[in-house]
């Protein structure tokens, strides 16, 4: 199935734009809930707005204590898997407040379209593709 998924990949690109400006109330606005995040660390289900605001609060604050300023796509590609859903892969780099790799992940989020938005429902990360 080939569509155009530029609208979702606009919600894939504000959810990280927002989350580096730290404003929670754009992330959470974003996401479908539940949601659930899969990380290496273990598994995250968000079942509604209040419990995505404070995980993510707390993920947020930790990062920007650690020099976090932005996070940039490498690779990103989608893939359709019904007119409602979409699924977006390639890894993540995280970059610091003085243009510095902080790290680099592999990722999979797929997004949703309810109420004539996309919103983040399954968030996975990984190790970066090769």
């Amino acid at each position: 199935m080939h569509a155009d998924t530029s609208a979702a990949e606009a919600a894939l690109r504000a959810y990280a734009e927002s989350f580096a400006r730290g404003d929670i109330d754009t992330v959470v606005s974003l996401l479908h809930v539940p949601c659930i995040y899969i990380r290496p660390a273990g598994v995250t289900v968000f079942p509604d707005a209040a419990a995505a605001r404070a995980g993510l609060s707390a993920g947020m604050e930790q990062m920007r204590a650690d020099g976090y300023h932005h996070t940039e796509f490498v690779g990103l590609a989608s893939r359709v898997l019904s007119p409602d859903l979409v699924a977006f892969s390639g890894a993540f780099v995280r970059i610091g407040s003085g243009g510095q790799e902080l790290n680099r992940a592999g990722f999979t989020y797929t997004l949703r379209l309810r109420e004539r938005r996309w919103r983040l429902v399954c968030a996975i990360v990984h190790d970066p593709p090769a």
